[in-house]
């Protein structure tokens, strides 16, 4: 297991594996509701409050955003290198996603309100970071992200409405993780 992942109340689990695998898991039960293949190892997945939506990224630069109950990819996205880190908002209407190729961009989850499939969806915006993402949060309202890379340990902090930095810092060293207040 690579990455893992809870909601809220706890009623659903979701795990990444070395193994190429997301499993999908519901309290009640030790064996997964559903399980997605990829051709890579899974690096992210972080699921909603109430469970319903999951979004994963893999090593083989795609994003991806699930309903949870059914195993339907509501949204996808095609990087230029691997998706390190993903983070979706309580209520599933927008996630992150960053990783080797130094950008974290936001979406907007279009099954938030009504049903819209959009495969193959564009971000909202994206931002050029000062190295390889290591990290994104975004806090539980969606108002603000955060990120962390690897290069040369830059920690950023956005809001919503712009992909210019609200401000950075330079720690000593890489950035492993960072989390916002939810």
């Amino acid at each position: 297991v690579s990455t893992v992942s809870i909601s809220s109340d706890a009623s659903n689990i979701a795990a990444g594996s070395w193994t190429s695998k997301t499993a999908y898991f519901i309290r009640e039960s030790g064996t997964p509701k559903w399980i997605h293949n990829t051709l890579l190892r899974v690096l992210s997945v972080d699921l909603n409050q109430n469970g319903k939506f999951l979004v994963m990224g893999d090593d083989e630069f795609n994003l991806y955003l699930f309903n949870s109950s059914s195993n339907d990819t509501i949204a996808s996205f095609k990087a230029l290198e691997r998706i390190r880190s993903v983070s979706i908002t309580e209520n599933g209407q927008y996630f992150v996603a960053g990783g080797n190729d130094k950008k974290i961009r936001l979406f907007n989850n279009p099954y938030y309100q009504k049903p819209a499939p959009m495969i193959n969806k564009e971000s909202e915006w994206s931002s050029n970071t000062h190295g390889a993402l290591r990290e994104v949060d975004i806090s539980f309202d969606g108002s603000n992200i955060v990120s962390g890379t690897l290069d040369n340990g830059n920690i950023a902090l956005y809001t919503i409405d712009s992909n210019t930095p609200v401000w950075n810092y330079t720690a000593n060293g890489k950035i492993e993780t960072v989390a916002i207040s939810k």
